[in-house]
This record gives structure tokens, C-alpha cells and sequence, in this order.
């Protein structure tokens, strides 16, 4: 289950870990080995404003990864469906319904009488 909320999604092209919390899973290995993940706070922040400036950045850049990811999983729904409608076929199209065939039929005012 681990590895599948921090593995990159096909559907998507970020982890499910990423996408909620906003940030890359640190594992111990990144703690033990200099990394890029771990964010130099001391080196980086001085100030009140530039504490903000980083909070605004990383915030801008999680609004442009929700975005990439609505459009890449929106892209794999389309494709998804281009593939089946041209591989699956749920009645023949040479066959067109006859007088006295079977339907199902849904009426949504009945429910619930």
C-alpha cells in the first residue's frame, strides 16, 4: 500500500502522496544522504519575508502540479475511452432491434413507490 501512494502514477505522473501533501515522502535514506529533498531553512530563510516568499512559492508550485495532474488523468480518461470504443463492442451494430426483443427499461419515476 506504501508503495503504491509514493509511485509515480501512470494516470496521473505524480504519487498520490505528493498530490495530498503537498510535498515529496522523505524517506531515511534521504535523511542519511545529502539530498535535495531536505530543505535548507537556515540557508535559505532570513526573514519574516522570506519565509513568505517560500510558502508562496511552494504553494504555486503545488497549484501547478494539481493542475498538470488534472490534465495528464483527464488525458488518460479520454485515451481509456478511445481504446474501448474501438475494441469493445456491447451490441453488434449489424444487429438493430426487432419487435418482440428483450429491453431494459429504466424509469426513473417509479423508484421508490
Amino acid at each position: 500500500m506504501w508503495a503504491d501512494r509514493i509511485s509515480v502514477q501512470r494516470t496521473t505522473g505524480y504519487p498520490a502522496f505528493e498530490l495530498i501533501y503537498s510535498c515529496d515522502c522523505l524517506l531515511p535514506i534521504d535523511f542519511s544522504i545529502a539530498s535535495w529533498s531536505v530543505v535548507d531553512w537556515e540557508g535559505e530563510v532570513h526573514t519574516y519575508e522570506d519565509l513568505l516568499l517560500a510558502r508562496m512559492r511552494q504553494l504555486d508550485e503545488q497549484n501547478l502540479k494539481e493542475i498538470q495532474a488534472a490534465e495528464e488523468l483527464e488525458k488518460s480518461q479520454r485515451s481509456n475511452k478511445d481504446w474501448f470504443d474501438q475494441h469493445k463492442h456491447l451490441c453488434p451494430e449489424s444487429k438493430a432491434l426487432e419487435v418482440g426483443d428483450l429491453v431494459l427499461l429504466h424509469r426513473p419515476t417509479l423508484v421508490g413507490t
